[in-house]
């Protein structure tokens, strides 16, 4: 037979675990089911281009209150528009043919074009990270990828 302070310490570890569970859940769904222009702007502090496709996501983000980290989001768009784009960004610096994401499993796309140096990298300041690097890859039928990272550390 148990003690009552076995069986109290009990209870209590349970509502600490459920609740640090719950609380675990409930951030996922939120940074999970978040529309994707509402996404753009928490991590980057930008604002989507209207015609943006092929959107993908990575990155751990999510714990940027707790620990280094970082978040990547990669699309692509007419390269009409990007002249615009840019324009919205506050570069601080370019240079050809580097990486603009880490090589660390979390923040790995799919996107076969993403995979190589882009074409063109900018480093910019970042409204909502310590640093923002933006990668452009020119991509056939007047398209070109582009893959946002913002870093916190």
């Amino acid at each position: 037979m148990k003690s009552k302070p076995q069986a109290v310490l009990r209870k209590y570890l349970l509502i600490v675990f459920g609740s640090a569970l719950a609380l675990a859940l409930i951030t996922w769904a939120f940074f999970a089911f978040q529309p994707a222009k509402d996404r753009v702007m928490r991590d980057h502090g930008l604002t989507l281009p209207a015609s943006a496709k092929a959107l993908e996501f990575s990155g751990d983000a999510w714990k940027r209150s707790f620990i280094d980290c970082g978040a990547v989001t990669a699309f692509e768009i007419p390269i009409s528009e990007l002249p615009s784009f840019l324009a919205s960004l506050n570069v601080s610096g370019t240079s050809p043919g580097s990486k603009v994401v880490p090589s660390n499993w979390q923040y790995a796309l799919s996107t076969s074009w993403a995979s190589r140096a882009s074409d063109v990298s900018y480093r910019c300041r970042s409204t909502t990270g310590d640093f923002l690097s933006v990668g452009t890859w020119n991509l056939p039928e007047s398209q070109v990828g582009v893959v946002l990272y913002t870093d916190w550390n």
